[in-house]
């Protein structure tokens, strides 16, 4: 009995940070709308985040809390904090070129600060999330298994890379962003070593490159 009452508590937990989550998402996304942010809704922002510590604390939404309350700490958000705040924002939400109707972008917030200068193919783990724009799913798929890497279905710590679409997946519990990607995230936290990195730098750095491929 304590263990399902403790599961349920875990469940209803995980719901309710989705729930959350999904609702940061959408308040990002609007006030992003226009291409700017001002200090009222900076304020709003943060006593949202302050209401929902669950996410504040998150890896989604850490970042933008400790940053709106530094930025916050005189009252004013300035222009140098406006434009750093934007960028945060659009990390969160993906690209706004691609976040149009019926098409949400992927997050780019997890990816590596500093990725691997070269991503080799052979005897490295690869895990695929999202939808590709350069090449099929399943085409960059058939690169790896035939360079001598393997397709892992888990971001976890046998995996060596998580490559993220440009493009969400309807899959995804959130739009920017799903279940393989948190995984991949609390592996790096837990000190795995797996590199999350975006489709574009996989297409550039990848030995072979996949870029040369795609061109053949």
């Amino acid at each position: 009995m304590i263990e399902d009452n403790n599961k349920n508590t875990a469940y209803n937990a995980q719901r309710l940070k989705d729930r959350a989550t999904t609702e940061l998402i959408g308040i990002c996304k609007g006030v992003l709308f226009d291409g700017s942010i001002s200090t009222g809704e900076a304020e709003n922002l943060l006593i949202w985040l302050k209401a929902n510590p669950q996410v504040a604390t998150d890896w989604f939404g850490r970042d933008l809390y400790n940053t709106l309350e530094k930025f916050l700490a005189d009252g004013i958000i300035d222009t140098d904090e406006e434009v750093k705040l934007l960028t945060i924002l659009t990390d969160l939400t993906g690209s706004p070129s691609i976040n149009t109707a019926g098409v949400n972008a992927s997050t780019s917030l997890p990816f590596c600060k500093t990725p691997p200068e070269q991503i080799p193919i052979e005897g490295c783990h690869f895990a695929l999330t999202g939808n590709f724009t350069f090449m099929k799913r399943k085409q960059v798929e058939a690169f790896i298994t035939a360079n001598g890497g393997k397709v892992k279905k888990n971001a976890n710590a046998n995996c060596d890379y998580l490559v993220i679409g440009e493009v969400g997946s309807t899959a995804w519990i959130h739009s920017s962003f799903g279940r393989k990607i948190e995984q991949a995230i609390e592996t790096r936290e837990k000190g795995g070593v797996i590199a999350i990195i975006s489709e574009e730098y996989f297409l550039n750095n990848s030995i072979p490159t996949l870029n040369k491929a795609k061109n053949d």
